[in-house]
């Protein structure tokens, strides 16, 4: 499978909300269009993000790619957005230095049809922030709404949600990098169809 390389940056399309993604068309070193989204998920993104996925032309496996570098937001919203990415096929790439973190990478990433996680690029998984309450049994219901959303994208329930616990317990994030996401099973090129987690080896959680 070649290496997908970016190229070609174009101006970031207009956005109104004041704490919303950007998103930007650009294309990959083989001219595949791609969205690149960056930036915290907000209210309005996940319209956003169909309105700038109808101008993206599918790849030659049927997917519209997305480029994902941002440090999460909003988990409601980042599910509202991950509804979009199911509806409308789509392949979450994180390439070379970018962080897919936080809701995104908890449910975005996992949301993808395919997944490609390149180079230098690392997702972070922690423990779930409900919002502006700080409660243990809050943090916990988030955290088991993730994993039950795993689950229902074709994933343990269990991984995801043991994870984040984990995480929270040692007040310390997960990273995944190339050499790591096989214990989770999370890539998963395109051109296959999406029947979910596939571990190489057990998890060694921090």
């Amino acid at each position: 499978m070649p290496v997908l390389l970016l190229a070609l940056m174009l101006l970031p399309l207009p956005r109104d909300a004041a704490r919303a993604m950007e998103l930007k068309h650009i294309r990959l070193n083989d001219g595949t269009p791609a969205l690149y989204a960056t930036g915290e998920i907000g209210p309005g993104d996940a319209e956003a993000l169909r309105a700038a996925l109808d101008e993206v032309s599918k790849d030659r496996f049927g997917a519209r790619v997305v480029r994902l570098n941002s440090p999460g937001g909003s988990v409601f919203h980042a599910m509202q957005m991950a509804q979009v990415f199911d509806e409308m096929r789509v392949m979450a790439v994180v390439a070379w230095d970018d962080l897919c973190a936080s809701a995104r990478a908890a449910i975005l990433f996992i949301a993808a049809d395919a997944r490609l996680l390149l180079g230098n690029g690392r997702l972070m998984f922690h423990g779930c922030e409900p919002g502006n309450t700080t409660s243990e049994l809050s943090r916990l219901m988030c955290t088991g709404d993730i994993g039950r959303f795993a689950g229902e994208q074709g994933f343990s329930p269990d991984w995801l949600f043991m994870g984040l616990q984990g995480a929270e317990e040692r007040d310390t994030e997960l990273y995944v990098n190339l050499r790591s996401i096989g214990c989770m099973g999370l890539q998963q090129p395109p051109g296959l169809a999406h029947y979910g987690a596939r571990q190489t080896r057990a998890c060694n959680w921090p």
